[in-house]
């Protein structure tokens, strides 16, 4: 669990902070920041997604 749970971060993370940081040098459309930021939000919650149902899956093996 903690492994998709720091994926998710770090790959959200490393999309979305070079963006803010360089925005008005690169000078980014509107466009570009929300398809940036939905991919990322649609990597960021997939991971957790994953580690949830793969958490509950060895839970529900190692029970009696």
């Amino acid at each position: 669990m903690p492994f998709w749970i720091a994926t998710g971060a770090l790959v959200f993370n490393l999309m979305t902070i070079p963006i803010f940081v360089f925005s008005e040098q690169l000078n980014y459309s509107h466009q570009y920041y929300r398809g940036i930021l939905n991919i990322s939000n649609i990597v960021l919650y997939g991971c957790f997604i994953i580690g949830f149902i793969i958490n509950a899956r060895n839970q529900k093996i190692t029970q009696p």
